[in-house]
């Protein structure tokens, strides 16, 4: 018999898994049980006495998992005596109760330095999810712990794009033996080739009886295998090193943290790698790889709003995936990776204020995920993915100001959200990415003058995000969720003249955010969102003719706007709500008879606002900055008697955005009519009941 783990405990690792998985499950417990310890190990971890044979036992539920959130005493017990938790990571499991259930009470006895996560679907986001919510495939036990001390728990990505099923076993054992996985890799392949070599002998010495020409040719060829091998064995070290430094160190907030020196050192490790290989010499594995490399660090340089460089590196994933998809036009993972590429650069596109580019990137996108949809048979990240391609175009072409195309993109996309929720209710993210849907519907619908159709869309979004904030009180990403759809809500109140309704839920919105922001001061969602809604508060506050509720609004919620919501700020959303919290402060101002603090923030905003393209200054909201500022010249012109030619400029705006459909949107109307107002009346003082809301 061989010697045994020194432990005090039953099984080595309890699996934790959906019902979904199961298969999956019992490979894992067949492959861990059966795992002969390499004896070299001895004596390299102190978890031994001498080397063991095998891992030890492992405990996996062969009974049908119930819907019940609750655990029996077997299962109880058998999570106490686990020495580790692997939790088999998709988005199935992170949708559900019981497998978070059981994470939630090996931490509560165990502790949560021997959990395991080995992640076959899914997109493994620890933080607050942003991007791809449909992907996501952590427990909300788990991202909770990320979010309250900083702590991933060891990763074994057996996805395709990522470590693949042997790499990611390698790395379970290496965590439940307490070893480095290079080292474990290393004496598996020295064992490996150690048979390899025993065959070759035994070959060698038959061949030498036959002729010494065999033995040479065996000999050559048994050299050029273990350089093949070695090289091999050099390229899956080097890209270990990458997989860690991206889902591990990186994934430890390095941006928030401002170490942008370490996240640059990670780049040039990628970049030099990659360089060095021959995209035509790797295969669709490696290629995969790759591209999941860039895209990895192309969503960190976004998170830390560097566009170009992260623009930069979605093209890079972009080529990769591109290669993949025309290497294996057929391969559902290569277009859906070359779908995830396109994601980013139309989003990197959006985010500096290129919206023709963003369409190009996102239509292409929907014409990949098109193909997809031919076909029913899709996992269920492919779905959730394939459920957002046709509300991302939409997006763009809001921002374009074609309102009619966006509409017709939104109800797709909706449709389609709406049919992935049905296709897997036990996932709260299908139901998240359904409330968006609605969402999306209403922006069209607000800006084509179907208030009463975008008012029940509201309604419905807000009560969805309304249902999961009752559901997960700990779920914080759920909450602000929440928040924001009650802003959405009050943009809808709001053009149908509804200001005490759109109030309440503003107010309701800033302090949601603002408890949030106790919880996690620093991320930066919640600090955009708590922003955002201020400015809105602001808004009706005076369209209410409310002004010194107003201006303690406008003084005291919002306190980090200047951060935020600046005017040289990277995001083009983040400097249209810094315009309009300047206009905000300008009018209190003027309201005050400051006119002098007035006209010198006018010219700040104005010089800012000619600093912008031309594409920004055209689009949908970029036009009704040039309104507002326009309105705002004439009505400060009037008290001060300056600005002889606002009249005239205002005159020009007006009536090139009243020839467009943004006249149906009614806060845009009403700006319309008070433009209309100003431009026929002689100058006096400003009426203070004329003044609307900007948006």
């Amino acid at each position: 018999m061989g010697c045994r783990l020194l432990s005090e405990f039953r099984y080595k690792a309890f699996i934790s898994y959906s019902h979904q998985n199961r298969q999956i499950a019992a490979w894992l417990l067949k492959k861990l049980e059966g795992y002969r310890v390499p004896a070299h190990l001895n004596g390299s971890s102190r978890r031994f006495e001498k080397s063991p044979i095998t891992l030890g036992k492992m405990f996996r539920d062969r009974e049908e998992l119930s819907a019940s959130v609750s655990l029996d005493s077997k299962l109880l017990d058998a999570i106490k005596q686990s020495e580790f938790i692997i939790v088999v990571c998709s988005p199935d499991a992170a949708a559900s109760r019981r497998v978070n259930e059981e994470i939630a009470q090996f931490i509560k006895h165990r502790g949560s330095r021997n959990v395991l996560c080995y992640i076959v679907e899914g997109e493994p986001e620890f933080g607050p999810i942003t991007g791809q919510p449909a992907q996501d495939c952590v427990s909300p036990v788990l991202r909770k712990l990320y979010i309250q001390s900083g702590q991933i728990p060891v990763a074994a990505d057996a996805r395709g794009v990522g470590d693949g099923p042997s790499r990611a076993l390698q790395k379970i054992i290496a965590g439940l033996l307490g070893v480095d996985l290079d080292e474990l890799v290393q004496r598996d392949a020295r064992r490996h080739q150690s048979r390899l070599a025993m065959v070759a002998a035994v070959s060698a010495g038959f061949a030498l009886l036959t002729t010494g020409l065999l033995v040479r040719a065996n000999l050559a060829e048994s050299a050029a295998q273990q350089a093949t091998l070695d090289a091999q064995l050099q390229n899956e070290r080097a890209e270990d090193l990458i997989h860690f430094m991206l889902e591990d160190l990186a994934g430890t907030r390095l941006v928030e943290l401002g170490r942008l020196d370490v996240l640059d050192a990670v780049l040039v490790k990628v970049t030099t790698h990659y360089s060095e290989q021959d995209d035509n010499k790797l295969g669709d594995s490696g290629l995969a790889r790759k591209a999941r490399a860039y895209q990895q660090l192309g969503r960190l340089y976004l998170a830390g709003n560097m566009l170009d460089s992260a623009n930069e590196l979605f093209e890079y994933a972009f080529r990769t995936t591109e290669a993949l998809a025309k290497r294996n036009p057929g391969s559902e993972e290569a277009v859906f990776s070359h779908i995830t590429s396109l994601y980013g650069i139309g989003l990197s596109d959006i985010f500096r204020g290129r919206y023709v580019a963003a369409e190009k990137a996102w239509r292409e996108r929907v014409e990949y995920g098109e193909t997809l949809l031919r076909n029913e048979k899709h996992s269920q990240s492919v779905w959730g993915e394939l459920s957002n391609v046709h509300i991302h175009l939409g997006w763009s072409l809001m921002e374009l100001g074609r309102v009619e195309e966006a509409y017709v993109e939104f109800k797709k996309g909706r449709n389609l959200r709406q049919a992935y929720a049905d296709r897997y209710p036990e996932n709260t993210t299908g139901l998240n990415n359904l409330a968006g849907g609605f969402y999306h519907v209403q922006w069209a619908e607000l800006y084509l003058g179907k208030n009463e159709q975008a008012l029940e869309n509201a309604i419905k979004s807000n009560e969805i995000y309304k249902k999961l904030t009752d559901t997960a009180l700990l779920d914080q990403r759920a909450r602000g969720n929440y928040a924001r759809s009650l802003r959405w809500l009050s943009e809808a109140e709001i053009a149908g003249g509804k200001y005490n309704e759109a109030s309440k839920h503003l107010r309701q919105s800033v302090a949601i955010h603002k408890e949030l922001l106790d919880f996690e001061p620093n991320e930066k969602t919640f600090q955009y969102q708590a922003c955002v809604s201020s400015v809105m508060l602001t808004e009706v506050l005076i369209a209410n003719r409310k002004f010194k509720e107003a201006q303690s609004a406008n003084n005291a919620i919002c306190s980090n706007a200047a951060e935020v919501l600046a005017l040289d700020h990277p995001l083009v959303h983040n400097r249209f709500y810094g315009y309009r919290q300047e206009l905000v402060r300008m009018k209190l101002q003027m309201l005050d008879k400051r006119n002098s603090h007035a006209a010198d923030g006018y010219t700040k905003l104005t010089s800012r606002f000619e600093q912008e393209t031309p594409e920004i200054k055209n689009s949908l909201l970029g036009r009704r900055i040039a309104l507002s500022l326009a309105i705002y010249a004439v009505e400060l012109g009037n008290q001060t008697h300056n600005l002889p030619g606002a009249k005239r400029g205002l005159s020009n705006i007006a009536a090139k955005i009243g020839s467009g459909l943004g006249a149906l949107h009614s806060p845009t109307a009403r700006l319309l009519s008070r433009a209309k107002q100003l431009s026929s009346q002689a100058s006096g003082e400003i009426e203070s009941e004329a003044l609307s809301i900007d948006f």
